[in-house]
């Protein structure tokens, strides 16, 4: 046994090693080993939990010892299966990449990393992870028409008829395949073959795959799957109302999670589009809930001059927020966790187990600033002690929590860019499960308002043009509350040594660097950046939208390629500004540059990568040209932590 360099021992009594004991609470290897067996047997086991909540599969995944989850494939298979299939395509990547790294290989895992990266919107980075793989996993079951599905999706982006030719050429080649060697399973290929070659105009080649895939499933189980596959290949036959009460009948026979319906309504989408009947007229048949970005006024403090949120209100806003909620059908929250309304909508939405649907609700928390910061500026209220406790239990139960990555003190600027984030990772949730973004707000309408504060969020929810439902903070009912973004007064300007920014740093070659830097300069002349920090062949652009830094990303990857070191990076961060004391320049908040650098030594080269920051807030008006795609977590830095890494890519070509 080898030592710790102090010479102590370290494995304890246990014999557990002593650095894991925080994390395992003291239990034995057998205990550990037991677990991990327990864990993929309950993963496995569809038909006593059909479905696991989001919170409780993230709970397993961050609790793990690796050590002996490495030493079950099909813990690690399990897990991945129902991330994708509750849309946790994030942590779904993460799971598998893990797994494969332990295990080599795995056809289980490498398609179901592929699917979550494709559901998630990273198709080129799906369709290069079937490709890579090609030789795994070209006789297994799904590799084809997985292939299908990253084509459809690129002719969903491109419009590219050779694409959608693609598309049904693969799920054909899988429909073929699996009627030979495994009839059962040739049904799911066959209805989007079926489809792929309606859309394409090829009408008696889809109607006479429907017909065959209709005489597979005579006789097999009928399940959420057999049952829209059903409804698939009889709406290809132009039989409506049929496929409308099938398709109903599915979804509200067995639970599904909101992935599943999600993907099955946009195939029924595409199909009625090639009928020529109104594509979302099947929508109600899929009970798909919609996103909250939610923000609302902590209660007032004793002796504030003007009543805005009385403590004595709390239980009666309470229940308008379940009114709103249940109303409009919300089943997914995003917000922090001050006291007052914050709280109180975390509470609404964790105290149903069912939610709007099948899954549980889920709620996502943010904070500002550090734990301890909060709870003395935002939680801690004279009225009860127990906001503190309601606070730990919120958090407790939430799906996920995050901090605000800043080094800055609290401020108006922390608070403004946690409303950003907010705001940018519920646009993202509700654009992956193609539902409704709603801003909810306990709100008392007033136009002036302080930056991160709930009138704040708002106006920059008007300026997007996201649907906003206002709740009064008062006990009696409130009057119209206004809220069109012109006539929302902008909050008052920082402190001038403060701002949001979004950096892109990149290095460019030593050869011909005179001749790169002209090139630079006349792309910058184009684009405009707020300020700009040069250091030998190492550039730093600072802009104030990530819509113009993205841009200038774009040009320079367009235009001056081979003459980039390795690739680009991407971050947005509330910094500090500061004169240098000798050159007068502009300097910023050293985190800033050193994050981007990193990420533009990111591999494989070429490429412009982007933190989380900077992804969630592209999102803040949709998104515009660019879409972040999901690459994983990578260690950046010497520190060792890693971090959701995104590929920046062009929204209208792929």
């Amino acid at each position: 046994m080898v030592d710790k360099p102090n010479g102590t021992n370290p494995w304890n009594s246990s014999g557990v090693p002593d650095e894991l004991n925080e994390r395992t609470g003291h239990r034995t290897i057998e205990d550990l080993a037991r677990e991990a067996r327990v864990h993929a047997s309950d993963l496995e086991n569809f038909s006593a939990r059909p479905l696991i909540p989001a919170r409780e599969l993230r709970k397993i995944w961050h609790s793990r010892v690796r050590p002996f989850w490495r030493l079950n494939l099909g813990a690690y298979q399990a897990l991945t299966r129902r991330l994708v299939e509750l849309g946790e395509n994030y942590l779904a990547i993460d799971t598998a990449t893990e797994g494969i790294e332990f295990f080599g290989d795995d056809p289980k895992l490498i398609l179901s990393s592929a699917l979550a990266s494709a559901r998630c919107g990273a198709v080129v980075q799906a369709q290069q992870i079937l490709a890579d793989k090609e030789r795994v996993l070209s006789g297994t079951h799904e590799y084809f028409s997985l292939l299908g599905r990253t084509h459809k999706d690129l002719w969903k982006l491109s419009g590219d008829r050779r694409d959608l030719e693609e598309s049904y050429r693969c799920y054909y080649q899988d429909y073929l395949l699996e009627k030979d060697r495994a009839p059962g399973l040739a049904a799911f290929p066959g209805a989007n073959s079926a489809s792929m070659a309606l859309l394409l105009g090829k009408t008696d080649t889809a109607r006479t795959i429907a017909h065959e895939v209709l005489a597979l499933l005579e006789g097999h189980a009928s399940g959420y799957w057999q049952q829209v596959t059903r409804a698939e290949c009889e709406l290809v036959l132009g039989q409506v109302e049929t496929s409308r009460e099938r398709y109903r009948a599915a979804a509200a026979t067995s639970p599904q999670p909101y992935a599943n319906l999600m993907t099955t309504r946009a195939q029924a989408r595409l199909v009625l589009r090639a009928l020529g009947i109104e594509p979302n007229s099947f929508d109600v048949c899929f009970p798909i809930p919609r996103v909250a970005c939610f923000s609302g006024h902590r209660l007032d403090e004793y002796g504030r001059e003007e009543p805005r949120f009385p403590v004595e209100a709390a239980e009666t806003v309470k229940d308008r927020i379940r009114e709103a909620a249940k109303k409009l059908g919300i089943g997914f929250g995003y917000s922090s966790a001050a006291n007052g309304a914050d709280i109180l909508f975390l509470e609404v939405m964790q105290e149903s187990q069912t939610g709007h649907g099948a899954q549980p609700r889920e709620t996502y928390v943010n904070l500002p600033v550090e734990e301890a910061d909060f709870i003395k500026m935002s939680v801690r209220h004279p009225s009860s002690a127990a906001w503190i406790e309601r606070f730990e239990a919120v958090l407790s139960r939430a799906t996920e929590v995050t901090r605000t990555s800043s080094r800055l003190p609290p401020s108006g600027i922390v608070f403004e860019y946690a409303n950003k984030l907010s705001f940018g990772a519920a646009a993202h949730k509700a654009r992956e499960l193609d539902t409704e973004l709603i801003v909810l707000a306990v709100w008392d309408g007033q136009r002036e308002h302080r930056p991160g504060g709930t009138g704040d969020l708002v106006r920059m929810a008007a300026l997007a043009g996201t649907r906003i439902e206002v709740i009064s903070p008062r006990a009696e009912p409130a009057a119209v509350l206004s809220y069109a973004a012109e006539e929302l007064h902008p909050p008052p300007l920082h402190a001038p040594d403060e701002a949001i920014l979004h950096v892109l740093a990149f290095s460019v070659r030593a050869e011909d660097e005179t001749d790169t830097a002209e090139s630079i300069a006349a792309i910058l002349a184009t684009h405009r950046p707020f300020a700009t920090d040069v250091h030998g062949r190492c550039y730093h652009l600072f802009f104030e939208t990530a819509g113009s830094a993205a841009a200038m990303a774009f040009a320079l990857l367009s235009g001056i390629a081979p003459q980039i070191q390795q690739s680009l990076g991407l971050h947005s961060l509330p910094v500090k500004k500061r004169m240098h004391p000798v050159s007068r320049a502009t300097v910023f908040s050293p985190e800033l540059i050193e994050k981007t650098a990193q990420l533009a030594a990111l591999d494989p080269p070429a490429q412009i990568y982007a933190t989380m920051g900077f992804a969630a807030l592209s999102e803040q008006n949709g998104g515009g040209e660019l879409r972040c795609e999901f690459l994983g977590h990578r260690t950046l830095g010497p520190d060792g932590n890693s971090e959701a890494i995104f590929r920046v890519v062009r929204s209208h070509h792929v």
